[in-house]
């Protein structure tokens, strides 16, 4: 069917754009008289106007699906294109770089790795479409039937984001591939993973200190959040710090300065303890408890008065005040 003809229907599939018949979402995209119907349907249309449309959350990483006004250089953007969003997936859950989406015959290329074509998909595949240059990423598997989370995909409007598409698993119109490294199931479960820390490099003043550590990150993991423990020396938390990040290297630095940036005083000559951590998947990793003490003379041990000595202090101040009151009074009568 022409592209002339395809418009008057209200119908469009232009490289990763989707125009698809409201009543039935289904796309019937037919490259020449007799090819067979695709059926990737269901979903819905929404609105684009905050930017996210959608998400999916594998590994404890979640990654948004995200839109703007579209326009033609939409199908190439390195953020908002079909591609783009595969991925960012890649990149963020996995930390890998992944290339080569540029065609109805390509198979995704990776930095380490590989991609296999398989026949039974699982979350966090790669779906291709071999009628068009269209790429999406498979959300949930039930039976027979895929959803998909996909990047630039309208209705015939261009002007809503169609989310929750579904694909028929014994439809040809669409090929699955696998990462070698997605050894997950579909039902994401815990696992853990070989994250250590060397400590280093400690700053140690009156009453401030700077402490470092080296993460090292051997599966490259997309780690999202990490932190610290101070305690006293008594082992007693003084603070528990926490923030967010985005870090995917191999091996990562993190320091904190506990004036500036913790917000803690300490007190010069005294001990104090600490721990590095960070979260992956939900889990908290946990680094060593090190302890350093500040440099400096600690403060003078405060002593308190036992109520016995309170009254004899004021006992003997009451009887010092009489005596003065009555010296003073036999002095001043002797020059009447």
């Amino acid at each position: 069917m022409l592209r002339k003809d395809l418009l008057k229907r209200g119908w469009l599939f232009r490289g990763m754009r989707i125009g698809i018949a409201a009543a039935t979402m289904v796309i019937s995209m037919t490259a020449m008289q007799g090819t067979a119907s695709a059926d990737m349907k269901n979903g819905s249309f929404v609105s684009i106007s905050g930017g996210k449309v959608d998400s999916i959350t594998v590994n404890g990483v979640t990654v948004d699906a995200l839109y703007e006004p579209y326009d033609y250089g939409t199908n190439t953007d390195t953020t908002y294109s079909c591609a783009a969003f595969v991925k960012r997936f890649y990149s963020q859950v996995y930390g890998r770089n992944v290339y080569n989406l540029n065609s109805t015959t390509s198979v995704p290329l990776v930095d380490q790795g590989s991609f296999y074509e398989t026949n039974s998909p699982k979350v966090g595949d790669i779906l291709r479409d071999n009628q068009s240059v269209h790429w999406a990423i498979v959300k949930e598997v039930n039976g027979n039937t895929a959803t998909v989370i996909q990047q630039n995909a309208w209705d015939g409007s261009y002007t809503k984001a169609w989310v929750g598409a579904k694909v028929d698993l014994n439809d040809s119109r669409y090929s699955f591939f696998r990462w070698s490294g997605n050894t997950g199931s579909s039902s994401e479960t815990a696992r853990t993973h070989n994250f250590s820390f060397n400590y280093h490099s400690l700053e140690r003043y009156d009453t401030n200190a700077v402490i470092h550590t080296k993460v090292n990150n051997p599966e490259r993991l997309q780690v999202n959040t990490v932190g610290c423990y101070i305690y006293d020396a008594d082992g007693n938390l003084i603070k528990r710090h926490q923030e967010n990040c985005s870090r995917n290297e191999s091996r990562f630095n993190i320091w904190y300065d506990f004036n500036g940036e913790l917000g803690v005083t300490l007190k010069p000559g005294t001990a104090y303890s600490y721990r590095f951590y960070v979260i992956y998947d939900g889990k908290e990793y946990q680094g060593a408890k090190e302890t350093f003490i500040t440099t400096g003379t600690a403060p003078a041990a405060e002593t308190q008065s036992t109520d016995a000595e309170k009254e004899d202090q004021q006992n003997s101040g009451g009887f010092w005040s009489n005596m003065c009151r009555r010296t003073k009074k036999w002095w001043s009568g002797l020059f009447r």
